[in-house]
């Protein structure tokens, strides 16, 4: 996990738990979840509930979501298939073969601003040319907002060469 941790807003992290520990690694979701949050997951995230509704159902912070025994041994750097799983699929073992430029917002609490950075030099590390543009203090929903015009005047930049 990144410099964040496990601790963004809970839609994103029920969204993970759903989709990688149930469908890919065929691993109970009470596995990770206590069974009240692994049950209201199960219920939101059916493919008929909006985000609004999902966001509204879950707690503004994730952290009591997960079983006890899960979070100390997570907080003890305890090695567990979930946290192999996510290392495993890292976003930074890999060189962009085109220019790449991150952009964030200083009030992301979904990616927390040094793992922009971080991923940034990790790339660069394995070859990549990456940028990472602070956009100014936006959370992760508005940011995009703010770095559209951004993206749009650098393509044309690199279009006009």
């Amino acid at each position: 996990m990144g410099t964040g941790g496990p601790c963004g807003e809970p839609q994103h992290l029920s969204r993970l738990h759903r989709t990688l520990v149930s469908r890919v690694y065929d691993q109970p979701l009470e596995s990770l979840l206590t069974d009240d949050a692994a049950g209201l997951v199960r219920e939101l995230f059916d493919g008929l509930h909006t985000a609004d509704e999902i966001v509204s159902r879950l707690p503004p912070v994730p952290m009591p979501m997960f079983r006890e025994t899960w979070v100390q041994g997570f907080r003890s750097g305890q090695a567990s298939w979930f946290l192999d799983a996510l290392r495993e699929n890292e976003a930074v073992k890999w060189a962009p073969r085109a220019p790449l430029r991150l952009y964030y917002g200083a009030s992301d609490v979904d990616v927390h601003p040094d793992d922009a950075v971080l991923g940034a030099q990790k790339l660069r590390e394995h070859g990549g040319n990456v940028e990472v543009i602070a956009v100014g203090d936006f959370d992760h929903a508005s940011v995009v907002f703010h770095a559209v015009p951004m993206v749009q005047e650098w393509f044309a930049q690199v279009a006009d060469g």
